[in-house]
């Protein structure tokens, strides 16, 4: 099974902003930690960015299953509810105004095409925030760093 976390972050919202990415394949026993930042963003962006990452990877790997672990109901929503209404409705949410962060979700439809077209399952879990949870405290760390200039 290959676990992926996610987390964005955002100094001022919008403001100077980061994104994490931690990787586990439980089989190897292998771990792999990715991140980002923007000089100006919102948190909501740099959560759907570390969501555009990790589907990046999934959508070059060879493994079938993958579940990702997010503190985000935003992008687990938006990812699996949300997107198919945008794009039926003309980008236009249900209050009938623009999709906010509309090029990250048309980035985040293609993936999600890109994967089901390789038959590679994605199980979504919404897991809460800075509960001691180790992969998600880590991404929340990762994102952070980005936020304040730093890297890995």
């Amino acid at each position: 099974m290959k676990i992926i976390y996610c987390d964005g972050s955002s100094l001022g919202n919008p403001g100077p902003g980061g994104w994490g990415v931690f990787a586990m394949d439980t089989e190897k026993n292998k771990v792999w930690e990715f991140g980002g930042g923007e000089k100006t963003a919102t948190n909501n962006q740099m959560e759907l960015q570390a969501a555009i990452f990790a589907l990046r990877l999934i959508s070059k790997s060879d493994s079938k299953k993958f579940e990702m672990r997010l503190d985000s109901k935003y992008v687990i929503q938006g990812s699996t509810l949300w997107v198919q209404n945008w794009v039926k409705n003309n980008w236009k949410n249900s209050q009938k105004k623009e999709v906010l962060n509309k090029e990250k979700w048309q980035e985040i439809l293609k993936l999600l095409a890109e994967i089901k077209n390789k038959n590679i399952k994605i199980k979504w879990t919404h897991v809460f925030g800075h509960t001691g949870e180790t992969g998600n405290e880590r991404v929340d760390e990762i994102a952070k760093l980005y936020a304040q200039g730093k890297s890995l």
